[in-house]
């Protein structure tokens, strides 16, 4: 486990909380997470990311995560001290699987660790959209050509993108029926692909379905396209 925070008794707490069950790597800043992610990436499962450090931030380590291919195989959980929606909405956005607040509950940030890392292993582990769109076509249509498979799964993504551009141009004020029209067809199109990936995007499709004012309306399409860039852009 890597933490990374600037203070060093949350380092040290975390230490304490994880000793039975992690070996823990410590970096006292974004700058030194990377370093460490550099040199020793094989080692960490997991990076418990503080956001709010000196230099180079929580951001930044997830920037440099990204570009180096490292978010596909290490789950980064994001540590905060604010509830600031808009500032989680961006740890989400930047490829956290997760965020927790400070301080700190043993037992629940205990059991989110297993979770999430599980949960990540085995997403990580299941067919890709793209893989799972085709796979979807070929039974559903009776399909044996290879060429008639991968006409069938263009037509099916470029209708999910049709639907994401629809989703698009209502970021910034938001009619609510027409979002909850495409986010049910998003959604329709996301449960019969089959793809393991895209249940994250259900999930936030439903929430933003659901959302009742234009902030949180804003907020859920702007996870909904981050989560569509990030598995089919």
């Amino acid at each position: 486990m890597l933490v990374a925070d600037d203070v060093e008794f949350g380092r040290g707490i975390l230490k304490m909380l994880l000793r039975g069950e992690y070996d823990v790597l410590e970096a006292a800043d974004g700058a030194e997470a990377i370093r460490r992610l550099k040199e020793d990436s094989a080692r960490v499962s997991c990076v418990l990311l503080d956001i709010k450090m000196p230099g180079v931030d929580g951001y930044g380590v997830m920037d440099y995560m990204r570009e180096a291919g490292l978010m596909e195989r290490i789950p980064v959980i994001a540590l905060t001290s604010v509830s600031d929606p808009q500032g989680h909405i961006r740890c989400y956005e930047s490829g956290a699987i997760d965020l927790i607040e400070k301080p700190y509950d043993e037992d629940v940030l205990l059991y989110k660790l297993r979770w999430d890392i599980a949960r990540f292993r085995l997403l990580a582990a299941r067919t890709s959209p793209l893989d799972a769109v085709k796979g979807y076509c070929r039974r559903t249509f009776a399909l044996e050509s290879d060429a008639e498979v991968q006409e069938m799964a263009d037509s099916f993504l470029r209708t999910f993108a049709g639907c994401a551009e629809r989703l698009r141009g209502q970021e910034a004020s938001p009619d609510f029926q027409v979002v909850r029209d495409v986010t049910h067809d998003m959604n329709g199109f996301a449960e019969n692909s089959g793809a393991a990936d895209l249940a994250d995007l259900t999930l936030v499709l439903n929430v933003c379905a659901k959302a009742q004012d234009a902030a949180g309306t804003s907020a859920a399409i702007r996870r909904v396209l981050a989560l569509y860039d990030a598995y089919c852009g």
